[in-house]
Order: structure tokens, then sequence, then C-alpha cells
């Protein structure tokens, strides 16, 4: 008695490896992109592990007038900015840093300076007035000219670990899915 094995289709298979690679791009992309705005829902950046963001006065009412959900989403202007550009063996994930010129320093964190002039303390005192807010008045009242502060890093795009072994994960799922199809040996 003997088994007769039928050989894969290598042309299919060549075909269907190539559409899946041409599809990867657009894909891993799409993962990484939903990954970096996790960040937000979060309230922190996950390489290995989950590494929160420091507080703030998230309780407060922000300068729209409602409460805020958390850190870094009071417009949700920052999130809605990160986007992905895929092509051939290549996908970039980016903030528009047009849109959002602030998404540097809030990922990366550093020393934030601003110019005191009359249209900014009308802000303080306007601010003052609807929260009722001490830092409001104080900022309003003040002699300085400029006021800096140091922004504490609040990453939420960059390397993973954890991105990492979800593309991983992706894309040998695509191979394995391929290899089912095509590759498994079918007896007569």
């Amino acid at each position: 008695m003997a088994n007769q094995f039928q050989a894969p289709d290598f042309n299919e298979a060549s075909k269907a490896i190539t559409k899946l690679t041409n599809k990867l791009p657009k894909q891993i992309g799409a993962i990484a992109e939903q990954f970096f705005k996790e960040s937000f829902e979060n309230q922190g950046f996950t390489n290995n592990t989950l590494i929160p963001w420091k507080g703030t006065n998230s309780g407060k009412a922000n300068k729209f007038g409602k409460k805020s959900e958390g850190i870094l989403i009071n417009s949700g202007t920052l999130k809605r900015s990160i986007s992905f550009a895929a092509s051939k063996g290549y996908v970039e994930v980016s903030v528009d840093g047009d849109v959002v010129p602030y998404a540097k320093i809030h990922n990366e964190g550093g020393m934030v300076s601003f110019a005191i002039t009359d249209k900014s303390r009308k802000f303080f005192w306007f601010m003052f007035s609807k929260t009722s807010d001490q830092m409001w008045k104080a900022m309003a009242l003040t002699k300085k000219t400029s006021i800096s502060f140091k922004m504490p890093k609040r990453q939420f795009i960059g390397k993973s670990a954890m991105l990492n072994k979800q593309i991983e994960g992706h894309i040998l799922k695509g191979f394995k899915t391929v290899e089912n199809e095509l590759f498994n040996p079918k007896f007569k």
C-alpha cells in the first residue's frame, strides 16, 4: 500500500505570498496606529509593560470648560493626528507636526517657555473667573514677562517591545494561513 502526495501548486503559492507581503505594510501600519492611539485610553505608553503618565490637574475644567477625560485628552486632536504611511517593505507612524506642533514636547518632555502678554493676562483672568483656581490669578498678576516650566515626558508613540510582538504575531499568522491553504500535503 502506498500513499501518494500531491505537491502544492508553487505558482499559486508564489502569488499568495506576494499578495500577503503586499498587504502586510498597510495591516502593520493600522496595528501600530491603533496601538499608539491606545496610549490615550491607557493613560501611558506600553513598551514591555505600561508606563503610566505623570499626573496633572485633570480633574479640573479644561480650557473648553469641560472636565478632562484624562491626560492629553482635551480636544482629541493629538490622538487623531496619529497616522501611518505604508509602502512596499516600509511603514511609518507619525504625528503631523504642522497640525499638532506640541506633540513632540508631550512625547519627549522638556522645557516650555512662553511670553506673558496683555492678551495672555486677559485669558488668565477669564480662566480665574470661570474656575476660581488661584493658579490663574497668580499667572495674571505675575510681574514676569515669560514663564518657563518643565513638561514631563508623556510618551504616546515610539519603540515598543509589545507592539513588535503584536506585529510579529500578525505576520506569522498571515504566513501560517498561506501555508495551511497551499502547503498542507493532500493524501489520496
